[in-house]
């Protein structure tokens, strides 16, 4: 499907098996799927005799399909995840973009990380990374996103800055419809940022509110007066209603949470419903454990003794995974968190 994906024209099943090293059989066999894969995301391929298939739709479809099969079918979506996995040299190969390439995009990312005071999680880095390369790769071929007018005005010019920077770069033309659904794509992020504001900013506040004060109730541990916890829902709330990608990525440390803390997740899931109300959709179980995570920090931080002693934390998950992290050390020993960052920053920890 990448093959297609990527394609600029037609693509010969002689040519599709010698570039994957299989069959000309195995190729027909495993066609079907990927005509239905790529049909659920209105994309179709045409078969034309001795000419072979080619991908009928929008860009802006096509590259939201590029994206969900690199980062969630293949795994690319985790800090790390460029140097050991065997499909990341092919993508750039696909797009004619070399690591070189990459390494300039992280670079304008974290530019635009310190210029905004920004700071985006491992995993939202690395798929914004992995969107930008692919973004200059199509550019570079003459594949342009469609203009369309989107409600993610809050991100545009952050969206702007990342474009403007990447293009004057690799020599391209920044267009419109470019920037919108970058805009689009940062909306489904939700970089630690105190400026940001999304929605309806009164009525989230009130959700978040209305959220505590149930939580605190059921759980009888008073967290109305831990303003960090009510921030971070916040945030994490902001971003949930304007998420454009299928689900928050998983975290290795959501699992701890469900087993540690299973009263946590009881009372988060009897309190959905006052979130759901609201975004209009039902809450996957792996964002429930994202919410759950925000609760059990304000537990730790409700139980936990400041110490003192200088300590920095380098985290590979959101900022709701360093906050628990943050507190659960900071109860069992005696130091002083003096930063948190993520792992693709902590070159920056150097002079701290």
């Amino acid at each position: 499907s990448l093959i297609l994906l990527f394609s600029r024209g037609f693509v010969t099943l002689a040519a599709a098996s010698e570039k994957l090293s299989v069959s000309r059989t195995t190729l027909i066999n495993d066609l079907e799927p990927v005509k239905r894969l790529l049909r659920s995301r209105n994309l179709e391929v045409e078969s034309h005799p001795n000419r072979g298939l080619r991908l009928l739709g929008r860009e802006r479809e096509r590259r939201r399909c590029i994206m969900d099969i690199i980062l969630t079918r293949l795994g690319l979506s985790s800090a790390g995840a460029k140097q050991y996995n065997p499909f990341s040299s092919m993508i750039l190969s696909l797009i004619g973009r070399s690591e070189r390439d990459r390494d300039v995009i992280e670079q304008i990312i974290k530019a635009e990380e310190r210029k905004n005071n920004l700071r985006f999680s491992d995993s939202a880095f690395v798929s914004l990374a992995c969107y930008l390369t692919v973004a200059i790769g199509r550019m570079r071929t003459g594949n342009f996103a469609e203009d369309s007018p989107g409600p993610a005005k809050d991100r545009v010019p952050l969206a702007r800055d990342l474009l403007a920077y990447a293009t004057d770069y690799f020599s391209l033309p920044l267009r419109e419809g470019e920037v919108r659904f970058l805009g689009e794509i940062l909306a489904g992020f939700s970089p630690a940022h105190t400026g940001a504001s999304y929605g309806n900013a009164v009525e989230i506040q009130v959700m978040a509110t209305r959220f505590i004060q149930n939580v605190s109730r059921d759980l009888h541990i008073d967290l109305t007066s831990d303003f960090t916890f009510y921030t971070s829902l916040e945030k994490h709330l902001r971003a949930t209603l304007l998420n454009r990608f299928d689900s928050l990525p998983q975290n290795s440390a959501l699992e701890l949470i469900r087993k540690n803390y299973p009263d946590v997740m009881r009372i988060t899931k009897q309190e959905l419903p006052i979130l759901e109300n609201y975004v209009h959709h039902r809450i996957s179980e792996n964002e429930l454990s994202y919410l759950a995570m925000h609760i059990c920090a304000a537990i730790e931080r409700k139980r936990g003794n400041r110490k003192h002693a200088r300590v920095a934390v380098v985290c590979s998950g959101g900022v709701g995974t360093s906050e628990l992290l943050v507190e659960r050390l900071k109860q069992r020993f005696d130091f002083q968190i003096v930063a948190v960052t993520a792992a693709h920053n902590a070159d920056t920890l150097k002079n701290t």
